[in-house]
């Protein structure tokens, strides 16, 4: 499971606990590859956006993505 891969590598060192789940008790999404890693959750809805854009969203239906320890898509401001 690509979870537990990245568990290995980062726990306890760079993380006490890599989490599974986001704050809506969604499965985070975590894709490793030879020279990356991302961790995406699927927002408040738990369902995967059509269009992927980067930066800042004000809805927290959106994807929240990051990648190699940087957030490439996040929610800040007001939410709607």
């Amino acid at each position: 499971m690509v979870g537990e891969e990245l568990s290995r590598v980062l726990e306890p060192t760079f993380i006490k606990k890599l989490p599974s789940y986001d704050a809506w008790e969604h499965p985070l999404l975590i894709v490793i590859s030879a020279e990356s890693y991302s961790i995406v959750s699927h927002g408040k809805g738990g369902s995967p956006d059509e269009h992927v854009t980067t930066g800042t969203t004000g809805n927290l239906e959106n994807d929240i993505y990051m990648a190699n320890g940087q957030f490439t898509v996040y929610p800040e401001g007001a939410q709607h």
